[in-house]
């Protein structure tokens, strides 16, 4: 409802699954605020409220990059997820896409225990996974 049908087509990346992308796919909102449609705060607070996430700022957060590097940078790139931190046996999971359930399934599938997820700010997203896969 916040954007037209035809912004959204414009907008909305599709990966290509066959090749892994050399830098980080920016996500849907990062997108939309880039173009003028939606701001970043509007974008997340809705996010916020319908995935019922917490939200985390990564700027003031010391993300353990190395941890980031265990995991495949294809995998981190593509979905623009940032696995930064473990608290016990949870692997903490920040995203701009809380509902993307093929980033979900993919890292799920490489780290057994659980994962929390944290929705975070597009552009923080991007310079962690810019420094942890130069």
């Amino acid at each position: 409802r916040l954007i037209s049908a035809a912004d959204f087509d414009a907008c909305w990346p599709n990966p290509d699954l066959d090749r892994p992308p050399s830098e980080p796919v920016p996500p849907f909102i990062h997108v939309l605020h880039e173009k003028g449609l939606v701001p970043i705060e509007r974008s997340l607070k809705l996010l916020l409220e319908r995935s019922r996430l917490p939200y985390l700022p990564l700027d003031r957060y010391d993300a353990d990059v190395e941890l980031t590097r265990r995991f495949p940078a294809a995998l981190c790139r593509r979905w623009c997820i940032l696995p930064f931190d473990t608290m016990g046996r949870a692997l903490l999971v920040a995203t701009a896409n809380p509902f993307n359930q093929q980033a979900v399934r993919e890292i799920a599938a490489l780290w057994p225990q659980r994962l929390q997820w944290y929705l975070a700010a597009p552009v923080d997203l991007l310079k962690y996974l810019r420094t942890a896969f130069r």
